[in-house]
């Protein structure tokens, strides 16, 4: 395809660009833009065992049960949460602005190449993905019947459970340059424009885990009274810069004036410079641990399309 595309690009004339007399000239422009951003990312956690009441020094074990913990239908109780791996890919969304800057042609060849360059602002709209854990940490409350009797199963409470969550930041800052090639294709100009990019943004690592503790057996309940919650959460932002190659194809629609009006699609892959790794932990007063790992992929990928006016008035 894009054999085609160059083959195009240098079998014909610029003519329009020619017409519009501004491949000698400076051509500042400005553009709204949408954008999708992909990226993948694995996560881990995992906990330390029990610390708190009902064991000593802070209990004497489950009262009524002769046990130091209290029984419970949940697998690995004497750990805080179980510990879990996973993977998500994280998509967002993004609009934006661009300022651009092209020069004069720097060839009188069958392509014309200019030079150009660009600064970009976008807001980011990505959504937490979970990256690793179990359950829906949250607010505890009562569980609801059937499930609400008299001596109330650990794991039948709501809001408990592990996540290790992921999430681009609100805010990405991105510029590049490169070389511009025109050509005309269906009467139309268009440029091909590859491209050396940057781009600067935040992303946030956050670490839930939730567990109620039973510390005594009751005869009778419709609270929890008898359970200790644990909660433990870290959150971290980190801001990470990346570059690397970018490409976009842009053609001149209409004619306003002075301005001249383009649509353009463009794709960049970017490369982290930074180590992207991350780890939290999260201990409460009785030592009692947690521990979230995330391991995002150094590439990130983003497509999009836009709109562009450029200040290119005709010639005299």
């Amino acid at each position: 395809m894009w054999l085609v595309v160059f083959g195009l690009a240098f079998g014909h004339r610029a003519e329009a660009a020619e017409a519009s007399g501004d491949l000698d000239r400076w051509v500042p422009s400005f553009s709204f833009f949408f954008d999708v951003t992909r990226q993948k990312a694995e996560g881990s956690v995992s906990t330390g065992l029990l610390q708190g009441p009902p064991l000593p020094p802070y209990g004497n074990g489950c009262t009524g049960s002769g046990l130091a913990l209290c029984p419970s239908k949940r697998l690995e109780y004497a750990l805080v949460d179980h510990s879990d791996e996973g993977s998500d890919t994280g998509v967002a969304t993004m609009v934006g602005a661009s300022l651009e800057l092209m020069t004069p042609r720097l060839l009188h060849v069958l392509t014309d190449p200019r030079l150009f360059v660009h600064g970009d602002a976008s807001l980011a709209f990505g959504f937490e993905r979970n990256l690793a854990g179990r359950g829906s940490p949250g607010e505890r409350s009562v569980p609801p019947y059937p499930q609400q009797v008299t001596d109330i199963e650990e794991l039948s409470i709501p809001g408990q459970g592990s996540r290790t969550r992921w999430q681009l930041g609100d805010y990405v800052y991105s510029a590049g340059g490169g070389v511009a090639f025109s050509f005309t294709l269906f009467q139309r100009t268009f440029r091909l424009k590859p491209s050396f990019e940057w781009v600067q943004l935040e992303q946030d690592f956050i670490g839930v885990t939730r567990r109620e503790v039973k510390q005594f057996q009751p005869t009778g309940i419709t609270s929890l009274d008898a359970f200790r919650p644990i909660s433990l959460t870290k959150v971290k932002t980190r801001t990470f810069d990346a570059i690397g190659p970018g490409l976009e194809i842009e053609a001149d629609t209409a004619r306003l004036g002075p301005i001249q009006t383009s649509l353009y699609v463009s794709g960049r892959f970017y490369h982290f410079l930074n180590s992207l790794d991350t780890s939290l932990e999260a201990t409460n007063e009785f030592g009692e641990t947690a521990t979230w790992g995330f391991n995002p992929e150094r590439w990130m990928y983003r497509v999009g399309v836009g709109f562009r006016l450029r200040w290119a008035p005709e010639a005299d």
